[in-house]
């Protein structure tokens, strides 16, 4: 039975909270002088008008939609939207105006107007000249504008066509200002959302942490975008097994999440700290390897970002510990009332103080502001900024200090590093806290590769901090470390930890021993013998009269007789088959539905060995596709592509 067409559902009891807070402000701010941090968001405005037409994917994060998100909790096309003083103005699709009228319920109600827009392109000019006829009211006509938003379809075009008649009567001001002052500070509804984003996050790094020692000790060769992509794909793939051992987020909507960028996977001497940083198609280099990620739940983003030893020098690690430090100093300084240039002034002099050597290394902002918006660019948090922070902000905290020189490095990508350590931190009256948790601290992220005769030739030399254990098996003869939150100059002292360690080892060798005789002896039996993959040709159709008729309409088509998929490439109907299917997702945001095919192809790092091996590995593969639609036949298909794969799978 086809699923009903989903109900969008308005939150009548927070859009009058929120819209009586923003209406608030602004009026306040008309009564303020013209040097007062409100003032100048706002501009002494008389109206604000916020136009949104068609939904650009290249422009995620934008004023128009963070405000919608904020007052509707969803993303609306070809709306606009006009405040006044005393009233909002919406003009809508007339099949949505119904959605919008669940806005007029409640106490203490904020004025709404709600103009239906229709086909009919004269009766949309009559509603636009109604609402140029509000911004025109009063003596000043000083409106505000998000003159940086793209906006774009024929909604936006018509509106224009119609506004640049009188354009010329107005004084257009920018209010991305305004609107960033109103959503810097979160409420409690938005807190929760904006913790249970920093759980999601926090675990996220947790295995990528996991999975890149696991990449290092099995000496496993994978480039920096291919791993961001396996990143990435945890979330999509919503993997059983790491969130079921999490029981923070045993209440998320999974549905609701979505990464704010691409993972960024930085090492081999070469780091990027700019917010345009891209993870590269270098391979991944066992010495210091730096990663961020973040995610964004219910809209709200969140973010946290690690540094990763791998046999640090003693110098490394005491540069690591001060980074520590500095973001311990740094959150006793973001408190209510303190200005933002301040404190970085503050934060460069403490560095400066304590290790000189290292103030030009430090970074040239310390982060921004977050929320719906990635990065709240009027709050970002350098030395030019005059901007207070207020409680209940929430900051993108950013330590580092990069391009470091190690001297003692014993290849030549290992002669520059850089560190950082990146969290999701809440401005509080008197301090600030971190909402994104683990991995800080040296023991979490610093390994040790170095065999045994290595190791004990370097404690005679120096102690070393704990270095932790990567527990999955080594390639060739190559062992493992097995130290865990252990110091290396305790190893001689302690004999019956030592005798443990090397008993455990003896263990391990036999076990190994045994399950290698298991594996390579002529005489072992069907189910203990490793059966060499061997690569199976998929075959769709073998003609062209067996595909359906109905690909000519250029729409997914679930073929469960040839167990293929019928996609529309570029306008073109192709076919997959199922087999070639890795797993298939279905998110809906706003009046969207969103479904993304993820395909098996070489070289993922996702932990588990392929069962399908391939042709030629170095062709080219398509990794995914994602298609999003406001009709909820998606949901058909999304159930359809699973009933699909279950059947291929017995």
């Amino acid at each position: 039975m086809p699923e009903e067409k989903m109900e969008i559902r308005l939150d009548a009891d927070v859009f009058h909270k929120r819209a009586r807070h923003f209406l608030s402000i602004w009026k306040s701010s008309l009564n303020k002088e013209p040097n007062d941090e409100i003032y100048q968001a706002f501009q002494g405005v008389n109206s604000i008008l916020v136009v949104v037409g068609e939904i650009m994917e290249e422009y995620p994060y934008q004023k128009s939609t963070a405000i919608q998100q904020w007052l509707l909790g969803y993303e609306f096309t070809d709306t606009l939207i006009l405040f006044t003083q005393d009233k909002i103005h919406f003009i809508v699709k007339e099949k949505r105006a119904e959605v919008f009228e669940q806005l007029k319920q409640g106490d203490r109600q904020v004025p709404i107007e709600i103009h239906k827009r229709s086909k009919d392109s004269s009766h949309n000019q009559t509603l636009f000249e109604q609402i140029i006829s509000r911004i025109s009211e009063g003596e000043q006509k000083r409106v505000g504008l998000l003159l940086k938003d793209k906006t774009s379809g024929n909604f936006v075009q018509e509106w224009q066509n119609a506004y640049n008649n009188f354009k010329q009567d107005f004084e257009e001001v920018d209010i991305a200002p305004g609107i960033a002052y109103v959503l810097a500070v979160k409420d409690d509804d938005e807190l929760r959302t904006t913790r249970m984003a920093c759980k999601i996050s926090t675990a996220m790094m947790y295995l990528f942490i996991n999975v890149v020692s696991s990449i290092i000790d099995e000496e496993k060769e994978i480039t920096h975008e291919q791993l961001s992509e396996d990143v990435e794909n945890m979330l999509y793939t919503k993997d059983e097994k790491w969130l079921t051992s999490h029981k923070s987020l045993q209440d998320v909507d999974f549905n609701r999440t979505d990464v704010c960028y691409a993972p960024i996977i930085q090492s081999g001497g070469v780091y990027d700290f700019k917010p345009s940083a891209q993870s590269n198609n270098n391979k991944l280099h066992d010495g210091t390897i730096l990663c961020s990620l973040g995610v964004r739940y219910k809209s709200y983003c969140s973010n946290i970002g690690r540094t990763i030893l791998i046999d640090p020098t003693k110098e490394q690690e005491k540069n690591y510990e001060f980074l520590l430090d500095v973001q311990r100093r740094t959150l006793e300084l973001l408190k209510e009332g303190q200005k933002i240039g301040d404190i970085y002034t503050r934060v460069m002099n403490y560095v400066k103080s304590k290790r000189p050597d290292l103030a030009d290394k430090f970074v040239k902002s310390l982060g921004h502001g977050m929320g719906i918006e990635f990065r709240e660019s009027a709050y970002n948090l350098n030395q030019r900024n005059t901007k207070e922070l207020k409680a209940g902000m929430m900051l993108n905290l950013f330590i580092g200090f990069i391009d470091l020189e190690n001297p003692k490095a014993t290849d030549e990508k290992s002669k520059i590093y850089s560190l950082w350590i990146i969290d999701t931190a809440k401005v509080n009256n008197n301090t600030s806290q971190l909402l994104t948790e683990g991995n800080r601290t040296l023991d979490s992220i610093c390994f040790s590769l170095k065999d045994d005769n290595e190791s004990d030739h370097e404690t005679k030399k120096q102690p070393k901090r704990p270095t932790k254990t990567l527990d999955t098996k080594r390639t060739g003869n190559r062992k493992s470390a097995v130290l865990r939150t252990k110091f290396r100059s305790e190893e001689k002292d302690d004999e019956s930890q030592d005798q443990r360690r090397k008993k455990h080892q003896e263990e391990l060798a036999a076990r190994k021993q045994a399950d290698g005789l298991a594996r390579f002896s002529e005489k072992s039996n069907e189910k203990t013998s490793q059966h060499k993959a061997v690569f199976r040709a998929f075959e769709s159709y073998k003609r062209d009269t067996a595909i359906p008729k109905e690909v000519k309409d250029l729409k997914i088509i679930v073929d469960s007789k040839s167990e293929s998929i019928i996609l529309p490439v570029f306008g073109f109907a192709v076919p997959f088959h199922i087999s070639t299917l890795k797993n298939v997702n279905k998110s809906e945001e706003g009046e969207y539905v969103y479904l993304r095919l993820n395909f098996l192809t070489p070289g993922q790092a996702t932990g588990k060995k392929e069962d399908n091996p391939f042709d030629d590995p170095s062709a080219t593969f398509v990794r995914a596709f994602t298609y999003r639609s406001t009709d909820q036949l998606l949901s058909d298909i999304y159930k359809k592509i699973i009933d699909l794969k279950k059947a291929a799978a017995k």
